[in-house]
């Protein structure tokens, strides 16, 4: 026999957890074209990934068998706003959902006074 822990509440959170599967979201590997400090890129989007996360999970709901990866090329300009970002993969609508949520993340300044080009890959499973 093999026991995990003690069983939780009924009715807790983490019983309703119970039985289901888990949305998740991994970030991939970053690259960075430009003076922008990639711990910093790795931050900001760590601060996000729910807003990103919220993207699959609403497609999920409808459609669960999506799974995969989205790929995101967004360009920050030297006052640390991102100017441009789009994204692919997974499903059109996630993808567009992901991009506009980086698009709304404020970086910091690029080194050098220009902007940064960044590609960044996030995984979707559930």
């Amino acid at each position: 026999m093999v026991a995990l822990g003690k069983a939780p509440a009924a009715g807790s959170p983490e019983a309703g957890k119970r039985g289901r599967r888990i949305a998740s979201v991994r970030p991939g590997q970053l690259q960075v074209v430009g003076d922008l400090d990639k711990a910093h890129v790795r931050r900001r989007i760590r601060e996000e990934l729910p807003a990103i996360k919220g993207c699959y999970e609403r497609a999920i709901a409808s459609r669960p068998e999506l799974a995969g990866t989205v790929s995101t090329n967004f360009f920050v300009g030297p006052s640390g706003v991102v100017q441009d970002a789009s994204a692919n993969g997974v499903d059109p609508e996630v993808a567009s959902c992901v991009a506009d949520a980086v698009r709304a993340i404020e970086f910091p300044r690029p080194g050098g006074g220009g902007g940064a080009q960044v590609f960044y890959p996030f995984t979707f499973r559930y």
